[in-house]
């Protein structure tokens, strides 16, 4: 019994660019196409057509493993190395290998560049959320593209390009002999033991104009013959954002909108272009700050953000007396007003007396926009068999919470297949697999949030929830969406096949085989009246049902 322990993977932020180029060590040739990936980590990157390569390690522990069809893999450690330059060695034993083509089987050395397979144990060395995400960079001419970075998001696979404009491109995709006609992205990456793309006509010809754009045929575990073996898989990440995007704070908002209305001569103290008796300010100035901000934009809470910049002699808003407490100016700020008299009078002796730093300000982007992702995934295998019974059982659970709020993804998984070979000419076998997925969204709070205006907040002085909280309708704040607004969509999902295989004499098999895929989704949604939705209006909820069968 071989038992495989559980490990566990924190992911940090980190980035070691390293680069270097790959080589036939039989003629020096360059490698275009060969796959680089580290170790342990979903970052993987293809050789350009010169063999070059760049990619960036998590760690100086990383290890790169380098592989290409034809050619033995090869593990480099990273190490304090920063260019390689590297050599692979051709594999005679891997163009003896036989490779599945429709309905027969051919050496890989006369397919060997309109087919690319990927082994099980390949897929299962990092830790992703679908089969799409697996094949990433390891499988030349083929590009494997997220559609969402939401998890549970949708994905595409192209191989060797477009073909159309307007019809389909998406490849045929045949699991255990029998084509599919729903995504593949809902089975779990462990239940697979290879993945073989075939690429051109001569390959998919005896799947017709279903294989226009390429076929993807997956081949689950199966039982296999010998002592019951029990494989456990499991890992833990935390998923954080890179790079997050780059917004204004307070401070830096305030004097951008001071610049724009000064650049067009309106930054006076009724934001109207500037006159004789309605002098340009060009340092901050309080009286110039209310009219733009309190009476310009209409927030008083941007106002109450930004007073406490300035001092005050008077503050009496009930009377609507302000004045505030001035200093004299330096001689570079006395230079700079002096330099500026051509768009009209300034006073240059003094200036309001201002502290950016007692502006208040929000962080929306970290404070409520996004969190800390989590990934759990488990898998489980049981395999074993003799001579004329084999059987295995494959079992997974898979959750993901994104770093946005109210998104994440669940998938469980189980699969069981059966071979009954009462003669050496006759072989019965079936496979089934059940999948049961769950995806929760809603709006986007990071998306949200990175248009707020940072000297407000989402909450009033009593903890409240503000729709606007800038008084402007065009700027609503989407916190409460993560209580109010609910979208899920649940699918279950049952694919499988049930065969016979006759060896009439050597060289010629007759097989005959019954499959079935039926799909069921449930997406229900809600819409609270307290959400950004429907904005105070009443609650709003809606359910439909799709089931297919093929």
């Amino acid at each position: 019994m071989a038992v495989l322990l559980l490990f566990t993977s924190l992911a940090f932020a980190q980035n070691i660019p390293v680069s270097g180029r790959i080589i036939n060590s039989a003629d020096g040739s360059p490698l275009a196409g060969a796959t680089i990936h580290v170790k342990g980590a979903n970052i993987t990157e293809v050789t350009k057509q010169d063999g070059t390569f760049q990619i960036n390690v998590p760690a100086e522990n990383s290890i790169l493993v380098i592989s290409f069809v034809g050619f033995k893999d090869m593990e480099v450690p990273v190490g304090t190395q920063r260019q390689f330059s590297l050599s692979l060695v051709p594999s005679e034993s891997s163009l003896e290998d036989v490779v599945v083509i429709g309905y027969g089987t051919r050496k890989r050395v006369e397919v060997t560049g309109a087919t690319s397979s990927v082994s099980g144990e390949s897929l299962r060395t990092v830790q992703t959320t679908n089969l799409t995400s697996a094949l990433q960079g390891r499988v030349a001419g083929v590009t494997a593209t997220q559609s969402s970075f939401r998890p549970g998001g949708g994905s595409s696979i192209r191989i060797r390009g477009n073909r159309s404009l307007s019809a389909s491109n998406e490849p045929l995709f045949v699991v255990d002999g029998f084509p599919v006609s729903y995504t593949i992205d809902d089975m779990n990456p462990a239940d697979i033991e290879s993945v073989d793309v075939l690429k051109d006509a001569a390959a998919t010809a005896v799947y017709g104009v279903r294989g226009a754009n390429g076929v993807i045929q997956i081949t689950t575990r199966k039982g296999k013959t010998g002592k019951i073996s029990i494989s456990y898989q499991g890992s833990q990440s935390v998923e954080s954002i890179i790079s997050p995007l780059p917004v204004f704070n307070s401070i830096e908002l305030t004097d951008a909108q001071r610049q724009a209305f000064f650049a067009d001569t309106a930054y006076t103290r009724n934001i109207t272009k500037r006159t004789a008796s309605n002098p340009l300010y060009y340092y901050p100035d309080a009286l110039a700050d209310l009219a733009l901000f309190k009476n310009r934009f209409g927030s008083l809470e941007q106002w109450n953000s930004i007073k406490d910049a300035y001092t005050w002699v008077v503050y009496d808003p009930v009377n609507n007396i302000y004045i505030p407490k001035k200093r004299a100016t330096t001689d570079q700020e006395k230079a700079v007003l002096q330099s500026l008299q051509y768009l009209g009078a300034m006073r240059t002796d003094s200036i309001d007396i201002y502290d950016p730093s007692q502006i208040k300000s929000f962080d929306w982007l970290n404070e409520v926009g996004l969190r800390n992702g989590r990934t759990s995934n488990h898998s489980i295998s049981v395999t074993g068999g003799g001579d004329k019974f084999k059987a295995s059982f494959n079992a997974g659970y898979f959750k993901q919470t994104g770093i946005e709020y109210a998104q994440d993804y669940t998938r469980f998984s189980v699969g069981n297949s059966v071979e009954f070979r009462p003669a050496k000419f006759i072989t019965f076998g079936a496979t089934i697999n059940y999948i049961r997925s769950i995806t929760n969204t809603s709006t986007s709070s990071y998306a949200n949030a990175s248009g707020m205006i940072p000297m407000v907040g989402p909450y009033d002085t009593a903890g409240n929830w503000i729709l606007y909280p800038n008084r402007d309708a065009q700027i609503v704040n989407a916190v409460n969406d993560r209580k109010t607004v609910m979208d899920q969509t649940t699918v279950n999902r049952v694919f499988g096949n049930v065969y016979a295989e006759v060896a009439l004499f050597k060289g010629l098999k007759y097989r005959t085989m019954f499959g079935l895929d039926t799909r069921n989704s449930i997406r229900g949604t809600f819409n609270g009246a307290q959400s950004s939705v429907r904005g105070g209006s009443p609650a709003s909820a809606s359910q439909t049902t799709n089931t297919a069968t093929s």
